[in-house]
């Protein structure tokens, strides 16, 4: 049994499971949690996965063959995968600090609204074009502030945690 473990809020959460015999029909149960039950091979569970539907899931086969009285079933070993469903992060509200000098780099960039006291991976696209990844860490409050930017414009700017990207934000147009 397995399944596209770790998934992120929002997104598709699969199982599947292998098998096969060559003169009966195999006929699928899986559980998990929430009192998740499915009779397919290799279901998704939602098109849109949340933290409750991380755990344990469950499958056994059961291959029944025709032609016997009375007829013969038999049900495989229980195979069990493990779900990881991570929180994809929201940037709640932005808002931006122009340099207080001409030409200098005291700018920032507020990110608000995430999770308190975790690293991120920051990224955003800076004036030059030039892709930047940064790593920063949330206050007590769930803010991010990205400093010591110059003037210019700031776009694409988003954080993951988890293997998970919130939506982007900007652009900021930052002014001497």
């Amino acid at each position: 049994a397995g399944s596209n473990t770790p998934v992120c809020t929002g997104n598709t959460l699969s199982l599947n499971a292998a098998g096969s015999t060559s003169t009966g029909t195999l006929t699928w149960s899986w559980t998990g949690p929430n009192s998740y039950t499915s009779n397919v091979q290799n279901p998704t569970v939602s098109s849109s996965a949340t933290m409750v539907m991380g755990g344990t899931y469950n499958v056994f086969a059961t291959a029944t063959y025709s032609g016997y009285t009375p007829s013969l079933a038999c049900s495989s070993a229980q195979g069990s995968t493990t779900v990881v469903v991570n929180k994809t992060p929201v940037i709640s509200s932005s808002s931006s600090t122009d340099p207080t000098n001409c030409a200098s780099s005291t700018g920032s960039i507020l990110l608000n609204g995430l999770e308190f006291n975790q690293t991120y991976q920051v990224t955003y696209t800076n004036p030059s074009g030039t892709v930047v990844n940064i790593t920063l860490t949330s206050d007590a409050s769930g803010k991010i502030t990205i400093g010591s930017l110059p003037a210019g414009s700031y776009s694409n700017v988003f954080v993951t945690l988890s293997g998970c990207s919130s939506l982007s934000v900007g652009p900021f147009n930052l002014t001497d």
